[in-house]
């Protein structure tokens, strides 16, 4: 994959990862009921969990996207 390509996707997964981050802070049990799994209030803890590692992820591919070495990029990938 070129540079555009890895850029591209790593933007996209970004931009993925920081909604998905963001749907789980606002209404933790949106997602997993999307799956069928029920979270009762106090196992909200575990989506909140998630969510630190979405939003984790998501600086890790913006900041992926922006790098030009390729040992670097292929670490974050």
């Amino acid at each position: 994959m070129d540079h555009r390509g890895l850029r591209r996707l790593l933007m996209a997964h970004g931009l993925i990862t920081l909604a998905a981050a963001i749907v789980l802070t606002v209404a933790p049990g949106l997602i997993p009921s999307m799956v069928g799994i029920h979270l009762e209030p106090g196992a909200y803890l575990i989506a909140y969990l998630l969510a630190g590692a979405e939003f984790g992820f998501a600086v890790l591919s913006f900041g992926g996207s922006r790098l030009a070495d390729a040992k670097a990029r292929r670490l974050i990938v």
